[in-house]
């Protein structure tokens, strides 16, 4: 149905935005591009100073990730100079190190024994909870509770 004059008077434009940054947003093609020249002084500042203020943090994110990065080269290096000295010798060793960082989870399992071969690290090493223990005390209460019941039921 074509647009009539009445159709167009009734359909109204939306409301810019009050956030200068939504409003300098400008849509080309399927990219957003930040277009600054429709905003006062007062406004490009603001955005200019969020935006330097968004550098620095991701200046520091980068840094703590180097660092952290750093950090595990490190530990890496360390232990298999460790464990190269003791088979050197020609005795066995298995080395296993969990890190979290910035990077992220690292599991290390380095040495010449058949563990170290499979890879396979225990529930402890990759943070999993064991939760055996706990489920033994709670069949001992459970038997006690149930001696109990059968003892008053008498």
């Amino acid at each position: 149905m074509p647009d009539t004059p009445d159709r167009q008077q009734n359909e109204q434009a939306p409301e810019p935005p009050n956030d200068p940054l939504q409003r300098a947003l400008v849509q080309r093609g399927q990219e957003m591009a930040l277009d600054i020249s429709i905003l006062s002084d007062r406004e490009r500042r603001e955005i200019v100073k969020q935006y330097q203020e968004g550098l620095i943090d991701v200046r520091l994110r980068a840094d703590n990730l180097n660092i952290d990065i750093l950090a595990l080269d490190g530990t890496l290096r360390s232990l298999s100079g460790h464990v190269a000295d003791v088979t050197a010798d020609g005795n066995s060793a298995t080395v296993s190190h969990t890190q979290d960082s910035a990077a992220g989870r690292t599991e290390i399992m380095i040495g010449n024994t058949q563990r170290a071969q499979t890879g396979r690290f225990s529930k402890s090493q990759t943070g999993e909870k064991d939760w055996t223990p706990y489920m033994i005390g709670g069949a001992v209460i459970a038997v006690i509770f149930a001696a109990l019941i059968i003892a008053s039921a008498l």
